[in-house]
């Protein structure tokens, strides 16, 4: 029977594409081979591992770049103090896109190429401290709604000490 379960396990895991279908997958795969757990009990247990897989949506990415400056021997020259002067020199190749033009006719491959740059520095930055992305993401909207409420800030580009 277990070899069934895995069978169907590792073709269910293949189909798996959203956090949610795979907290599900866990519970029923849980059930299966432990019995009946309450959801409770199980959301007790599965959250923080299911934090930790989920980390982020930019795993993949992570991985191939970890890999991609392994194979270089270039985790040498990524300390922090390099990698934020690193998003500060790639943002500023981002800004040259816009240099003496309208935002209309900056070049989309252009700004593709160096937008990806800027992101992919930050990511090694947050990496290497170990940083999740989404959530200081979404801490961060969270502070910037308390310091531009809507009823004060709509509309406006003032800063928020002088709203």
């Amino acid at each position: 029977m277990s070899a069934k379960i895995k069978t169907k396990a590792a073709k269910d895991a293949e189909e798996i594409g959203s956090s949610k279908e795979l907290y599900n997958f866990l519970y029923e795969a849980c059930n299966i081979l432990r019995g009946p757990v309450s959801q409770d009990a199980f959301k007790e247990y599965i959250t923080p591992l299911h934090k930790k897989i989920e980390r982020s949506d930019l795993s993949e990415i992570v991985q191939r770049l970890r890999d991609f400056n392994r194979e270089r021997d270039w985790e040498q020259f990524h300390d922090a103090k390099n990698l934020a002067l690193s998003i500060s020199i790639e943002a500023s190749e981002l800004n040259e896109c816009f240099l003496w033009k309208n935002a209309d006719e900056a070049d989309r491959t252009k700004i593709e190429e160096e937008l990806a740059d800027v992101f992919l520095c930050a990511i090694m930055l947050a990496d290497k401290y170990d940083i999740n992305i989404k959530d200081i993401c979404l801490k961060k909207i969270e502070r910037n709604a308390q310091k531009y409420p809507v009823e004060k800030a709509k509309g406006k580009s003032t800063k928020y000490d002088e709203l």
